[in-house]
């Protein structure tokens, strides 16, 4: 059983819309994200990839364009060379995000042609230490029985699809896990000197990927793409929430 509380724990390590399809303007999707042109905007014409990105907020916005997918994914930015382990709790960042892709998406899916669309995340529960995340995985996954004194490296992948409107199966993979995060602070030019550790972080990892059918060739509804796309971020949100048995 789990509590509906740990949802407002959780810390946002990266968030991504994908489509598989094209559509016309494409290549200008960073800017139609945010009004603002990119830091880096990467153009090879000859195998038509176009990956834009630059900060939005606290993260790093890049998009990707091929000829057979697009990606939207924010993600922690980098500052003073250091990476930090998230940039924002879910609560926050998740709606954020939803609100800064659904109004282009709903725009652009009038002339595009889209067959399959996704929402990917990677979620961080902070806690004391590795034995305190055990015990959160034993209350989040009721399918695995795990021993927090007497196990280490546990790594749990599950896909528990969902019926969408009665007719379409949806994806719903969580992948969860134990994380320790450690960074260290350099001791020098002198050859053979041990990095000094500087702070220790644990935490409860889980990756969500869900999606429509990866096997349908038939394009999308036009008005179902967006519908689709956030009720694929709430099975996320619900799982954060609740774990693996929403």
């Amino acid at each position: 059983m789990s509590d509906d509380r740990t949802q407002d724990k959780w810390q946002v390590q990266w968030l991504t819309l994908f489509t598989s399809g094209l559509w016309p303007g494409s290549e200008t999707i960073w800017h139609d994200l945010t009004g603002r042109e990119p830091d880096i905007d990467e153009n090879r014409a000859r195998d038509g990839i176009r990956r834009q990105s630059g900060r939005e907020s606290d993260g790093q916005l890049e998009t990707v364009v091929t000829p057979a997918r697009t990606d939207v994914v924010i993600s922690t930015a980098v500052q003073d060379a250091l990476q930090a382990a998230y940039f924002g709790s879910a609560k926050d960042k998740i709606p954020g995000f939803v609100s800064l892709v659904s109004s282009w998406l709903s725009r652009m899916v009038q002339t595009g042609k889209i067959t399959r669309v996704a929402f990917g995340a990677v979620l961080l529960l902070p806690v004391d230490n590795r034995e305190v995340g055990y015990r959160e995985l034993d209350r989040l996954l009721p399918s695995v029985t795990v021993d927090p004194i007497n196990t280490k490296e546990l790594f749990y992948r599950i896909n528990r699809p969902k019926i969408y409107k009665g007719n379409i199966e949806f994806n719903r993979i969580t992948t969860w896990a134990s994380l320790e995060v450690r960074k260290f602070i350099s001791s020098g030019a002198l050859l053979g000197q041990p990095s000094t550790p500087i702070s220790e972080e644990a935490f409860v990892r889980l990756e969500v990927d869900h999606s429509t059918p990866a096997e349908r060739t038939e394009l999308l509804a036009l008005g179902e793409i967006v519908p689709m796309f956030e009720a694929l971020v709430e099975m996320a949100v619900e799982n954060a929430a609740r774990g693996e048995r929403p």
